[in-house]
């Protein structure tokens, strides 16, 4: 892969050039993501879990191709995300998505590619400020230093970007996605939370989906009845006591 730098950046110093980052950086084959993530508006805010798994890099066509899992409410929801490197990891249309998970793939670009306009181009992690670019987008992350930040997934050096007190997105230099994040937006006159994520797993290998959860928890549920309770005698009845 070949990545462009900007003429004002081309006077980076080679150590400072290997501190740029854009969404995609350390991505590799057989690479697997699992993230708890929420989101406003899919199932009113309450966290799933969403599972990237980087098959193949098909440079022929210019993009990973990743199947997705989501695991929400003893079912699982999957399809294959086509990601563009090339344009910060975005879902292409050639993706395989069944209806079921569009609104997923919404909440992955709101969050995990939430930084999407801040890194069309190999942004550095040194700079003081993150500018976006894009049409009609303005805005800007400023950014405040290094610190380790712990997940399930384990503790990591990152960049902290937007506030220190409460960060928009902690980025590892070594991983494709921010290791953590959280926005808040305008709802009915307040300014809460309206989605974050954090990394939960991190491997190599095609992940362990749990098959057929729902099914499973039915099959339990129909068993626990014959396991625990007692079979009672039953006592013989003369017809003649109903008369």
């Amino acid at each position: 892969m070949v990545i462009s730098i900007t003429q004002s950046q081309s006077f980076a110093s080679p150590n400072e050039q290997t501190n740029f980052w854009y969404l995609g950086k350390g991505a590799k084959e057989n690479m697997f993501l699992k993230y708890k993530i929420q989101d406003y508006s899919v199932n009113g805010g309450k966290p799933f879990e969403m599972i990237i798994y980087f098959e193949k890099n098909d440079t022929v066509n210019g993009y990973w191709i990743a199947p997705v899992f989501v695991l929400y409410n003893n079912e699982i929801i999957n399809g294959t995300f086509h990601l563009d490197e090339s344009r910060s990891m975005n879902v292409l249309d050639s993706s395989v998505i069944p209806n079921e998970l569009v609104p997923y793939k919404n909440a992955y670009f709101r969050t995990l590619d939430g930084l999407y306009y801040f890194t069309i181009k190999p942004i550095s992690l040194d700079a003081k400020i993150w500018y976006a670019y894009g049409h009609d987008i303005s805005g800007q992350l400023e950014v405040n230093g290094i610190e380790k930040v712990t997940v399930p997934a384990g503790t990591f050096n990152c960049t902290l970007l937007g506030s220190s007190s409460e960060p928009t997105a902690l980025v590892n230099k070594d991983l494709p996605y921010p290791v953590k994040g959280q926005q808040r937006g305008y709802v009915n006159g307040t300014f809460p939370i309206v989605s974050s994520y954090e990394l939960e797993e991190i491997g190599e290998g095609y992940p362990n989906v749990p098959e057929f959860p729902l099914a499973l928890l039915v099959l339990l549920m129909a068993l626990i009845p014959i396991i625990f309770l007692k079979p009672r005698k039953v006592s013989s009845i003369c017809i003649n006591d109903f008369r």
